[in-house]
C-alpha cells in the first residue's frame, strides 16, 4: 500500500521491513548488514532516528541458531563497547573466518580423495600381478600332474571329465535320503532329492513288473543298488493321532530291495499333477483340485509318513467296521440316524456310500415321532358359521384372555387377570 514519505504509516512500514530482516534471506552478513542501513537511512529520512543500542538488538535478533555462541559473547560487552559498530566488525570477522574454514575443508578432501583413488589403483596393480603369478605357477604344476583314470597330465581323477561322464550315464536314479535314528520298518520318507518312488518290500506292491531292471541306482552313503521290479504301490498311511487310515497309490515305483525305508520323490509326485506343501507343521501333499491326498509328520529332521501294506490293512479296515451277519431293519435305522429321511438312508444303503450300513430294502412306513413333531393344528375361525345366533343367544359365543405374570402384584398379590366377555349381551366379567 502507498503511503506518503513523511506519514506515520511509512514509518510503520519501514519499522516492520527493518524487525523482518534474517540472516537466512542473504547469502552473507555482508549483504544482511548492508540491507538493514539501507533500511535504517530511509527512516533517518523520514526523521524517525533508530539509537544505537537498539539498532544492535535488531541485527543480533535476526541471526541464525548457529551464531548464537557469537550473540552470547557480544551481549556480555560492557556497556561502553555494546555499539552498532563493535557488533558490525565482529560479524563480518566471524563470517569471514567461517568462510576460510570451509575452503580449506573442501580443499582437504579434494587432496584425500586423490590420495585414495591412487593408492586404489596401486592396489589393484599389485592384486593382478600377484593372480598372475599365481596362475602361472598353478599351470605349471598342473603340466606335471597325471590323472589315475585316464593317464592324462594337467588334472586330478577327481576333476577327470571322463570319469564324471562315464558315471553319469550309469547313474539313472538317485536317492538323497541318509540314515538317521527312526525307526525304518514300515516308514515311508519325502524326499525331495530322489527322483523316483522306491519301495523296499514287494508286499506293498499291487502290480509289479519283474522284469525291469535298473543298475547303479546312487543312494546318499556312496552305495550303488540295483532294482528288482517296477510297478504300482497301494498301502494305507495311519494317523498318529486319531488311528484312522487313509489309501494312498503310487505309479512307476521301483522296487529297491537295499534301502530300509520307503522313498516319495517330490520330483515324481510333481511331475503327477500333485502340490508338495513344506512348513513347520509337516509335509501336504495335495491333488491339482487342492484335495489334502497324504500328510507327513516331521520325525528327526525327516518327514516321514508310518504306513501298511493294502492287503494286511484290509484286515484292520474291517476291524474297525462292525459287520452284521443279519440286515437290521430300516426303522431302526432311522431312529439310530437322529430320525433322518427314511428315502435318504436306502439311496445311502443301495449306493454303499457308507460302511456298514446293512439295512434292510424295505418301504418306508410312518413314523410316529416325525408325524408329532411335525403335526401343527388348524386355526381358530375368526368368522363363527353360526353368525345369526351368536347376537341373540346368550353364551353362544364368549371371548377369554389370560394375562400374567404381572410383575407388580394386585391389592389382592394376585399375578394373573381372566377376562370373559359374552357376544350378545356384551357382558364383561375379570378374574384375578
Amino acid at each position: 500500500m502507498y503511503a506518503p514519505k513523511d506519514s506515520k504509516f511509512r514509518t510503520v512500514q519501514l519499522r516492520r521491513k527493518l524487525y523482518s530482516h534474517k540472516l537466512s534471506d542473504y547469502e552473507t552478513v555482508e549483504n544482511y548488514l548492508g540491507q538493514i542501513n539501507k533500511t535504517v537511512t530511509e527512516l533517518s529520512s523520514i526523521g524517525d532516528a533508530i539509537e544505537d543500542g537498539d539498532l544492535g538488538m535488531v541485527i543480533l535478533c535476526g541471526l541464525t541458531d548457529d551464531w548464537d555462541t557469537v550473540v552470547s559473547a557480544l551481549c556480555n560487552l560492557p556497556e561502553n563497547e555494546f555499539t552498532c559498530a563493535t557488533i558490525k566488525r565482529r560479524l563480518l570477522a566471524e563470517d569471514s573466518r567461517r568462510r576460510e574454514n570451509i575452503n580449506s575443508s573442501k580443499l582437504s578432501a579434494m587432496f584425500t580423495k586423490a590420495d585414495k583413488t591412487v593408492t586404489s589403483k596401486n592396489q589393484n596393480q599389485k592384486k593382478k600381478n600377484e593372480m598372475k603369478q599365481h596362475t602361472t605357477k598353478e599351470k605349471n604344476q598342473k603340466s606335471e600332474i597325471t590323472c589315475f583314470y585316464c593317464k592324462k597330465t594337467g588334472h586330478i581323477a577327481r576333476n577327470c571329465q571322463k570319469r564324471l561322464n562315464s558315471e553319469k550315464q550309469n547313474v539313472i536314479n538317485m536317492s538323497a535320503f541318509c540314515g538317521s535314528t527312526i525307526k525304518c520298518k514300515d516308514t515311508w520318507i519325502i524326499d525331495s532329492g530322489a527322483t523316483h518312488h522306491m519301495a523296499s518290500k514287494e508286499e506293498y506292491f499291487s502290480t509289479i513288473d519283474k522284469s525291469s531292471h535298473i543298475e547303479g541306482i546312487a543312494l546318499a552313503d556312496g552305495r550303488k543298488a540295483s532294482t528288482m521290479g517296477k510297478g504300482a504301490v497301494s498301502a494305507v498311511i495311519k494317523s498318529d493321532n486319531s488311528g484312522s487310515v487313509v489309501k494312498f497309490k503310487t505309479e512307476n515305483t521301483l522296487l529297491v530291495p537295499d534301502i530300509k525305508c520307503g522313498i516319495l520323490s517330490v520330483k515324481q509326485l510333481i511331475e503327477n499333477d500333485r502340490e508338495v506343501l513344506f512348513n513347520e507343521k509337516g509335509c501336504f501333499i495335495y491333488d491339482k483340485t487342492g484335495n489334502l491326498l497324504m500328510e507327513a509328520k516331521e520325525r528327526d529332521r525327516l518327514y516321514v509318513m508310518h504306513t501298511e501294506p493294502m492287503k494286511e490293512s484290509e484286515v484292520v479296515l474291517n476291524s474297525m467296521v462292525r459287520k452284521e451277519t443279519k440286515s437290521e431293519s430300516l426303522d431302526l435305522w432311522h431312529r439310530r440316524m437322529m430320525h433322518v429321511s427314511k428315502h435318504k438312508i436306502l439311496e445311502m444303503a443301495n449306493a454303499n456310500s457308507v460302511i456298514g450300513l446293512n439295512c434292510k430294502k424295505s418301504s418306508p412306513t410312518p413314523c410316529d415321532s416325525c408325524l408329532a413333531g411335525k403335526s401343527t393344528r388348524q386355526p381358530f375361525s375368526k368368522k363363527p358359521t353360526d353368525s345369526v345366533d351368536k347376537r341373540t343367544k346368550i353364551l353362544k359365543l364368549v371371548y377369554s384372555d389370560l394375562m400374567g405374570p404381572i410383575d407388580v402384584p394386585s391389592w389382592g398379590n394376585k399375578k394373573y387377570m381372566l377376562s370373559i366377555i359374552d357376544d350378545a349381551s356384551r357382558y364383561v366379567l375379570c378374574v384375578f
